[in-house]
């Protein structure tokens, strides 16, 4: 939007042309500046939407349960962890939105993250009857652990949600691969899988879908430097490789 200068004396001179040309060039910035400032708060706002609607579904299934003489313990505490990960998601959805934001770097070794996540999860290894196929690693990486830490829970629980009987979980070269048994990722969703709000054709089966999952690990492998990829085929299963081999702090833009 260019601003209007017709308030200004104008004589023609160098110096008012010169005053004219900052004057514009400084409210160029301040709308642009502005407007990404409304469509930041515009985001946000449907992150919060999408965030309060999808914590209906565990209010409403642990209200039931509770409403039940013997309610089923395992399915109350499956719902709990929902509600647990839908709050991380938008705090975390906040944060990365944070000029403030920090990252600690470090050379971390992977093996602790992964079990951490592993015993979060293992209620629902136990509840779905999945068998988990972890052997351990000795590897480091340059990485913030709390970061990667919420990425791995992102990638496990869709693999939990998904897995038909198995998830294996391997590490070589500082490469993480968390694949499962389960239907696979569509052709027609994998170009916009990390999306925000995509839950895709799979996802759509689930009711615990949000669609924020995916679209939150990529942007916090962005942002530290890392990649994730995924490779899927239907009936065969779904693998997310998380590649730690290169790790620093990337600019937001």
């Amino acid at each position: 939007q260019v601003p209007d200068l017709s308030w200004m004396e104008y004589d023609g001179s160098q110096k008012d042309r010169d005053y004219q040309r900052i004057i514009r060039q400084r409210e160029s910035l301040r709308h642009r500046q502005a407007e990404e400032y409304r469509q930041s708060r515009r985001d946000l706002q449907d992150l919060y939407d999408m965030w309060t609607h999808q914590n209906k579904l565990p209010i409403a299934a642990l209200k039931l349960l509770l409403q039940e003489e013997q309610p089923d313990i395992r399915e109350m505490r499956s719902q709990v962890l929902r509600l647990e990960q839908y709050t991380q998601m938008i705090l975390a959805a906040t944060r990365l939105e944070s000029p403030e934001t920090d990252y600690v770097f470090d050379w971390n070794p992977l093996d602790a993250p992964i079990r951490s996540v592993i015993r979060t999860f293992s209620p629902e290894f136990i509840r779905k009857r999945l068998r988990l196929t972890y052997e351990g690693t000795d590897e480091t990486a340059l990485t913030d652990v709390r970061w990667l830490t919420f990425v791995l829970e992102q990638i496990l629980s869709n693999a939990v949600k998904h897995a038909r009987s198995q998830i294996e979980i391997t590490v070589k070269d500082q490469v993480i691969c968390i694949q499962d048994d389960g239907p696979g990722i569509p052709a027609q969703d994998l170009e916009r899988i990390w999306s925000r709000g995509v839950t895709g054709q799979n996802g759509r089966k689930e009711t615990a879908a949000t669609g924020l999952g995916l679209y939150l690990s990529k942007a916090v492998m962005d942002r530290l430097g890392h990649e994730i990829t995924i490779e899927t085929s239907p009936g065969r299963g779904t693998a997310v490789r998380l590649d730690l081999t290169h790790g620093g702090v990337q600019d937001k833009d």
